[in-house]
């Protein structure tokens, strides 16, 4: 499903990259080099918003806002990956994995005091701040994100270890914006802003131990060396330093390298290699590589290359230039994540994230027309070239406009929905059909196919511009529209009484067909329940003995449009409810409050710790009053329903749910002059079946 969201920062990213006059880099780091700290540069190379702009015609408009995407399969041609490498220049004391570098200036470790990760900073710091001694470190992240920090003895004694998370080291980095923004006399929330601009990971990576007291660095009278471990079953990647050894100026402890005495060294699947070379990669089969620099450095890796899931190819304003859009792989050259997660710090702390959602992450990134190259990280590390053959690229101008109100998910197996084109383009589909307008040429009718219940279905028109014909396409996500459940509980009030509960739920795509946003599609569901309970109850005010029957027929409102089980909402429902005790019976109307969405991360991450609860869970809760009573011999007294309900979706079809809640049930009948006065906590658990 593409959310929304996607194409809003297509836009806004686009626009904002072009505007901004500096973006704020981090580069490690000697007296003059910063780990995380420099001068501002000059801003990246942005990727120009292809549409909506005074340069190019376009379909787009102020109503039609959605981008279709080009079919990539019948323009471009993905070559075998290729594994490239160079450690002949330069007395093989720098290795070139592709574009990136290995050396004693790109990975390196240092000891220092604070003030000295960048030449403003001490005079900003307090003193003592500014003298403190720290442990620095910078290597290319492009060969190494996160994992394991490791001091190793000569021996190959493992001295001390730290685990460098992702958390970590974005903790670090929010330290270093800080700085940043102290050393150019700006706010932190403005320097911020600014690196958020950035699409780009950086080149080089950081990190800064401020406390080494647990660290047994200046103990150590021998050489030693860092190591840098990633580990993923039988994936592995590793960087290791230059050895070092402590040295003292002035009292002042250093580390100086060991830089000669190494024999450099290239082995290619467990073979001596060349200290050059290139090869193609073939899938799904781990490739090896390991190199010893001639400073003594190393790096190796296992993994197979990455596949990778494209989304659209097409032109940019300048023609020589094709943008292309892809998830979960992001290339490791210039790129922007179109929908990331966009969580509020408190949500975040609280642990309150989605865990039902689209967990596809789209990058969009651009290339040469003369050079279609771009780089990709291997599984378990490496970097691999990924060439491109490029047939007749689509055309920016040629691509087709959804209206703004186009949902993301349907019930249905075909939804209508509504584009725009060029006037002079033609528009074909050999699913289901595709109408223009007869009296704007411009605005298209299509019939949208989704055969497939519970995943992203994909569907094609095809687009004649300027004489060729481009394939594009959207996706909805098609949901199941029933639900049908069993469950067994226990209501416990003076006693503990056991209950048979049946429900079933429908969501509707719209009434009618009516196809009004805010009070048609995708807002109306409609749910029932009949329980009974299997033994009798005394709830009368005469201890009469009688088995507890209850319908509920509950109408609907969705506040936020969208799919049940999939897009959290609020809303309001009207509800009947008919309670039968015996011979007495009270039919009565009602209106409450729903809120449902997936279980909360926090929560989620526990149950997960049960293997037949680690699924996509979705929870919800009602809160019903019933005033009103539809017998006129028969008066309520605050008659209410609270209830708390959860599922498990152990496939497709078949979930297990469970429930809690209060209930009241509270009447009297007139003509009998019999009261029922019943509190209960009940609580149930199930299984069902979607359809």
């Amino acid at each position: 499903m593409f959310n929304k969201l996607i194409y809003l920062r297509i836009f806004l990213l686009s626009w904002a990259l072009l505007l901004s006059p500096n973006v704020f880099s981090q580069e490690p780091i000697s007296p003059e080099e910063n780990p995380s700290i420099s001068e501002p540069k000059k801003p990246e190379t942005v990727l120009p918003q292809e549409s909506g702009s005074k340069i190019i015609s376009s379909a787009m408009n102020k109503e039609y806002t959605r981008p279709m995407f080009f079919d990539s399969e019948d323009r471009v041609t993905l070559q075998s990956p290729e594994f490239e490498y160079d450690m002949s220049a330069n007395e093989s004391r720098s290795l070139k994995i592709g574009p990136y570098e290995l050396n004693e200036k790109t990975f390196r470790v240092e000891v220092k005091t604070l003030g000295q990760l960048h030449p403003k900073l001490k005079s900003l710091l307090p003193e003592s701040e500014a003298r403190k001694l720290i442990l620095a470190m910078k290597w290319p992240q492009e060969l190494f994100h996160d994992g394991l920090i490791e001091l190793i003895s000569r021996e190959g004694q493992v001295l001390w270890k730290f685990e460098l998370t992702d958390k970590i080291k974005k903790d670090w980095e929010e330290e270093a914006a800080k700085m940043n923004a102290l050393i150019l006399g700006r706010s932190f929330r403005a320097a911020k802003s600014r690196d958020i601009l950035k699409s780009n990971r950086d080149s080089a990576a950081s990190f800064v131990f401020k406390d080494l007291s647990g660290i047994p660095l200046f103990k150590q009278k021998d050489i030693f060396r860092f190591c840098f471990t990633k580990n993923d079953g039988l994936l592995v990647t590793r960087l290791c330093t230059q050895r070092y050894g402590v040295k003292f100026k002035d009292k002042i402890p250093f580390l100086q390298a060991l830089t000669t005495g190494f024999v450099p060294r290239v082995i290619l699947q467990k073979e001596t290699a060349e200290l050059k070379g290139a090869l193609e990669i073939p899938y799904d089969i781990p490739f090896s590589f390991y190199a010893d620099l001639a400073t003594g450095q190393s790096y190796e890796f296992i993994s197979p290359p990455p596949k990778l899931s494209l989304v659209d190819f097409s032109e940019t304003l300048n023609t020589q230039t094709v943008r292309v859009v892809g998830y979960d792989i992001p290339p490791l050259t210039s790129y922007t994540i179109l929908n990331p997660d966009q969580y509020s710090r408190l949500t975040t702390i609280l642990g309150f994230q989605a865990t039902i959602f689209d967990s596809r992450k789209f990058w969009m990134s651009e290339m040469s027309k003369q050079d279609p190259v771009l780089y990709f990280p291997g599984s378990g590390g490496g970097v691999f070239k990924q060439k491109f053959v490029l047939e007749d690229v689509p055309k920016a101008k040629a691509r087709p406009y959804l209206a703004e109100s186009t949902p993301e998910g349907t019930y249905l197996s075909e939804k209508v929905i509504y584009g725009r084109k060029l006037a002079k383009d033609k528009i074909s589909s050999e699913q289901v059909k595709v109408r223009v307008s007869k009296k704007n040429p411009s605005v298209f009718e299509w019939t949208f196919a989704a055969p497939k219940a519970a995943e992203y279905n994909r569907s094609f028109v095809e687009i004649t511009h300027d004489g060729k014909t481009y394939k594009s396409y959207y996706e909805l996500y098609r949901a199941y529209a029933n639900e049908l459940s069993l469950r067994l509980g226990v209501l416990a009030s003076e006693g503990i009484n056991v209950l048979a509960e049946g429900a079933f739920n429908h969501w509707f795509e719209s009434l009618f067909g009516w196809s009004n946003n805010l009070l048609s599609v995708q807002r109306w569901g409609i749910s029932t329940k009949y329980f009974s309970s299997l033994n009798p109850l005394s709830i009368t005010n005469k201890g009469t003995q009688v088995n507890l029957t209850v319908l509920n027929v509950d109408l609907k409102y969705r506040f936020d449009q969208g799919l049940w089980l999939r897009d959290e909402t609020t809303g309001m429902m009207l509800s009947y409810q008919d309670i039968s005790f015996g011979a007495l019976k009270s039919p009565m109307i009602g209106a409450g409050w729903f809120w449902a969405r997936s279980m909360p991360k926090v929560f989620d991450d526990l149950f997960n710790l049960l293997p037949f609860m680690d699924y996509p869970k979705w929870v919800d809760l009602e809160i019903i009053y019933y005033p009103v009573t539809l017998k006129s011999d028969v008066t309520l007294n605050n008659n209410i329903a609270l209830n708390f309900h959860g599922q498990v979706l152990w496939s497709e079809r078949f979930f297990g749910e469970m429930g809690f809640g209060l209930k009241r049930y509270a009447f009297s009948d007139i003509p009998t002059n019999q009261r029922v006065d019943f509190n209960t906590f009940y609580g149930t658990f199930g299984i069902g079946f979607k359809f």
